[in-house]
This record gives C-alpha cells, sequence and structure tokens, in this order.
C-alpha cells in the first residue's frame, strides 16, 4: 500500500540521517547489523593483502562523498579482536578507497570517545589506507567520523 510504502521511506531517510549505534560486542556473537558487508566483497584482492590477518571479526561499510568534481567513494573497515581482559576489546578502524590504489588527500579518520577525547589521522599523497587502533572497554561508546572535503560521515559504536 502507499501507506506502507511511506512509512518505509520515512524510516529509511530517519537511518539515513541518525544511524542507529552500531553494537560491536554483538558482533564477537555473530550478531552483525545489516550494511556492514565482508570485506572481500567490499576490498579489491590487491587491498585485501593490506588487511591484517588473525583472529578477528572484520566487517566494512560503503560510503559516497559528494565533491564539486564528483563522487568518491570510500571503505570504512572496523576488525574487533578480543583480548586477554574478557572486558575489553582491541579495535581497528581503518579507510580505504574505492577504484584507486590511494585515498585522495585529506581524508580525515577520527575518533571520539565519551568524555571528549579524540584522534585523528589525514590522509597524504601516496598513503593507500589510515587507520586508528585503540583498546575499549566493552559497553564503552565512541564515536568515528570520516570526512572529506566538507562532507562528514559519522558513527556511533558502543564496544
Amino acid at each position: 500500500t502507499k501507506l506502507a510504502d511511506l512509512e518505509s521511506s520515512i524510516e529509511y531517510l530517519t537511518n539515513l540521517e541518525h544511524p542507529p549505534i552500531v553494537q560491536l560486542g554483538q558482533w564477537l556473537e555473530r550478531q552483525i547489523e545489516s550494511g556492514w558487508e565482508t570485506l572481500d566483497r567490499l576490498l579489491s584482492p590487491e587491498q585485501l593483502r593490506l588487511c591484517p590477518r588473525g583472529l578477528s571479526i572484520k566487517r566494512g561499510q560503503k560510503f559516497d562523498f559528494a565533491l564539486q568534481v564528483g563522487v568518491t567513494s570510500l571503505i570504512l573497515v572496523v576488525d574487533l579482536c578480543s583480548t586477554e581482559n574478557p572486558l575489553e576489546l582491541d579495535i581497528l578502524i581503518q579507510v580505504y578507497p574505492v577504484g584507486r590504489s590511494e585515498l585522495p588527500p585529506g581524508v580525515k579518520l577520527a575518533l571520539t570517545d565519551r568524555s571528549g577525547e579524540s584522534i585523528a589521522v589525514t590522509s597524504k599523497p601516496g598513503d593507500n589506507w589510515n587507520q586508528l587502533n585503540f583498546t575499549a572497554e566493552l559497553g564503552e561508546e565512541f564515536t568515528v567520523e570520516l570526512g572529506l572535503g566538507e562532507s562528514v560521515m559519522v558513527r556511533k559504536f558502543t564496544a
């Protein structure tokens, strides 16, 4: 019905503007939210060779940034690994380019914790990817920002 289509469209637009918090602790139980793809579906074979290997859970999500010179697509990768402490997770956040071997200069990857403390990296010419690595307590909230030019994508996570 038209009403059901309208409700579905409103829900879709709301999720675009205010995406749900990604529950990383549930990923360890293989409960992964829709929209997060396995890396072999998102990255090229050359990029996959650059990804660290190990006993972890890796997922990615593609984001398109509309710029004056066209659209640039980037892949945000989240790599979780349990630690010796069962109440903590090692988390690696990475960004890769789509359809090219290098990130455009100026791609900003930033992480902010609940207290407002933040760390960030910005791509330089020749960077194949960028990353932030940290340890979080289960239940700890943090925000990841991925930006290029005037466009910024924000995702909220709970470890």
